[in-house]
């Protein structure tokens, strides 16, 4: 996955995060960083 992918990924998980909690998409993007790593070493994994 290049980086563009990377960072749209990022942004649809920080939009997830931050309507599921009530929060904004920027307070989201730690957790979304989070979720994001968890991702791609699940697919390393798996290769």
């Amino acid at each position: 996955m290049d980086i563009l992918e990377q960072a749209k990924m990022l942004d649809e998980i920080a939009n997830h995060i931050s309507i599921k909690k009530g929060i904004t998409p920027q307070e989201a993007w730690e957790e979304a960083l989070e979720e994001l790593r968890l991702i791609n070493e699940s697919k390393e994994s798996s290769n």
